[in-house]
């Protein structure tokens, strides 16, 4: 594991130039878990059209096989590609609710982003990727910081001078929450079972390329039984080829997030080759000005026979699996919770909270008055302003409170 976040720096450096010296030491359609998303629209796109959706369905269907279902087994791997507009946002979820976040989309859209996690019911983010440090990336980062306990982060380390990179910098410091400066080969097993396993950047990091930021982008792979995710950033073709040149074997995967939005300068034909996917998956804005996804992209994934579930189009989308086989969904709609039995901590009243185990009437109590002195508590963690609850009483409750 790369070394922890360092926080010391040489005297007589500015704030910005000590961050930045830190991170040099620091050196397939919605997936089905049960229920359909539905909700309040977030975002403008009209519904997709039946045919198009038939269309779509026959493809999945012709390139997973009997692979493709619409009921799973087991227990479900879920990757949410959310329609963020132009830029990426993809939450990862574990059976057992461990979350991964990855990127936070363009800045403006903190409300698509606060709204989908909030109504998927997630209160924590145990894992946040910085694929790279481009606006439309890392543009709600600083944000869900302020709203939401994230336990580590995972950043490329490409240093980047610009306001929206320096504050996030400044927040992550002012937060305390782990950074680490990632590199090829580093492992993390989120649940039994389920492997993420960072493919790039490696050092040293490529430079001179058409976007150095693009290209030292953080590849993640995840595995989960027979099923696997190649999640690409910005990759640019000389990330391609550097990834080609090390083990192309890795790169095969059941399911490819397309890099830089579907741009002409990434997932080339011998790179596709490699990863040889039965569907992808392409973040982008309708209205965007790059010409995303590039003809060229989308002519390449057509002639591979490879379905592109293209968020523009369809809306947020979701791949569930149980390791063997795929639900795949999609829906213009925020989700919305259902059926969703557990206890809020701002509505809560006396009785109740004292029912929680390890609260009883003392607490409860402080609970209650410590909520009318300093208002709604924004998370489940902040219950440890409550003088006597710790982190251990926290996580016993975890399952059985929320905060709406």
């Amino acid at each position: 594991m790369a070394p922890r976040f360092v926080r010391q720096s040489p005297p007589g450096r500015s704030a910005a130039g000590r961050r930045r010296a830190m991170f040099a030491l620091a050196a397939v359609l919605v997936v089905a878990t049960g229920c359909k998303l539905s909700g309040p629209a977030g975002a403008s796109e009209s519904a997709t059209p039946a045919a198009s959706t038939a269309t779509l369905e026959a493809e999945l269907s012709d390139a997973l096989g009997a692979r493709l279902t619409k009921t799973l087994e087991g227990p479900a791997l879920e990757a949410h590609f959310m329609n963020i507009g132009q830029g990426d946002a993809i939450l990862l979820r574990s059976p057992a609710g461990k979350t991964v976040l990855i990127d936070t989309g363009p800045p403006g859209a903190d409300d698509v982003l606060r709204g989908y996690l909030d109504g998927l019911g997630v209160d924590r983010i145990d894992l946040m990727v910085n694929t790279h440090p481009h606006s439309d990336h890392i543009g709600n980062t600083r944000e869900l910081l302020s709203w939401m306990p994230v336990g580590r982060i995972f950043d490329s380390g490409f240093a980047h001078p610009t306001a929206t990179y320096e504050k996030l910098l400044e927040a992550i410091e002012a937060r305390r929450v782990p950074l680490r400066i990632v590199r090829g080969g580093q492992v993390v097993n989120l649940d039994e079972g389920i492997r993420l396993e960072v493919l790039g950047p490696a050092d040293p990091l490529i430079d001179k390329s058409r976007s150095d930021a693009n290209a030292n982008s953080v590849i993640i792979r995840v595995d989960y039984g027979e099923v696997s995710f190649l999640l690409t950033g910005d990759a640019e073709e000389e990330t391609e080829d550097r990834l080609l040149a090390g083990d192309p074997a890795k790169l095969r995967a059941t399911v490819l997030k397309v890099a830089h939005h579907g741009s002409k300068h990434a997932t080339h034909q011998r790179f596709l080759d490699a990863v040889s996917p039965a569907l992808a998956v392409i973040s982008c804005s309708a209205d965007n000005t790059y010409g995303h996804p590039a003809p060229e992209t989308m002519q390449r994934l057509k002639k591979k026979g490879v379905p592109a579930l293209v968020t523009s189009k369809l809306g947020h989308v979701i791949v569930a699996t149980d390791g063997r086989q795929l639900t795949v969904n999609h829906d213009h709609a925020l989700p919305r919770r259902t059926g969703d039995a557990r206890l809020d901590l701002n509505s809560a009243t006396r009785s109740h909270l004292e029912a929680l185990p390890g609260i009883g009437e003392a607490l409860a109590d402080r609970i209650v008055r410590d909520r009318a002195a300093n208002g709604p508590f924004r998370t489940v963690d902040a219950l440890t302003r409550v003088n006597g609850i710790g982190e251990a009483t926290v996580e016993q409750i975890r399952p059985m409170v929320t905060v709406r």
